[in-house]
């Protein structure tokens, strides 16, 4: 498969992963009719995770480090779907040719919706892709072109290694798994995302700068050895 046509592929699985599935459990069931219950809605999300150089890498299309400027819009790229679309200024190219400011749409939150009785109940299902941008400090990003808009967009789930005043890297993303409660005639719902725990195979955190460049222009190399087969 060339190369081209993986990063459309990988481009169909990241929408694909737009799609949630719903398993919501009781966790109060012996509790009175006439006294509220508790519900657990379980948001089940397929993303294509990755905690390492190579694993981002294959799915990128561009990397670039540099920092971020502002945010400057909010964007429902699909219903219920919504990005937070930040100004970045490209101060060093790593794959790829970007440079200048560029925009990137970041996903923030999905809304879920739930069915109780006559209610429908919707919460804010929080996003992995990013936790808080730290406008002061550098980022290595690793990204792909949107289909949708003139934007770029994350590569993977995470797609963005922080790097501190002290040269340690950080993999970024939002590890929240308890999203939100909600009320309704006096019902209490919490709603929890499941998905793969990104610490649990995080191998980016506590690398020197000098060490992640390292791993990126060997994951580059390699990628770029196996496209010309």
């Amino acid at each position: 498969m060339s190369r081209s046509s993986r990063r459309k592929t990988m481009f169909a699985l990241l929408i694909a992963a737009i799609s949630v599935s719903l398993l919501v459990t009781l966790v109060f069931v012996s509790k009175p009719a006439n006294e509220p219950q508790t519900f657990e809605v379980h948001v089940e999300s397929d993303y294509a995770v990755n905690g390492n150089i190579p694993g981002i890498v294959e799915r990128s299309e561009y990397i670039v480090r540099g920092r971020y400027i502002k945010p400057v819009e909010t964007w429902e790229m699909a219903p219920g779907y919504v990005s937070e679309i930040y100004t970045f200024d490209v101060e060093e190219q790593l794959l790829g040719d970007l440079d200048g400011q560029i925009q990137i749409a970041i996903p923030k939150y999905e809304v879920v919706q739930y069915p109780l009785e006559e209610q429908v109940i919707e919460a804010k299902i929080q996003l992995p892709y990013f936790d808080e941008i730290r406008l002061e400090e550098d980022y290595v990003l690793f990204l792909t072109k949107s289909q949708l808009r003139d934007v770029l967009f994350p590569a993977s789930v995470p797609f963005q290694v922080r790097l501190d005043t002290e040269g340690e890297s950080h993999l970024d993303y939002n590890a929240l798994a308890v999203e939100e409660t909600m009320s309704a005639k006096g019902d209490r719902i919490t709603f929890r995302r499941d998905f793969t725990d990104i610490q649990t195979i995080d191998e980016i955190s506590g690398l020197h700068v000098e060490d992640l460049y390292e791993q990126i222009n060997t994951a580059v190399e390699q990628a770029a050895s196996q496209s010309q087969r």
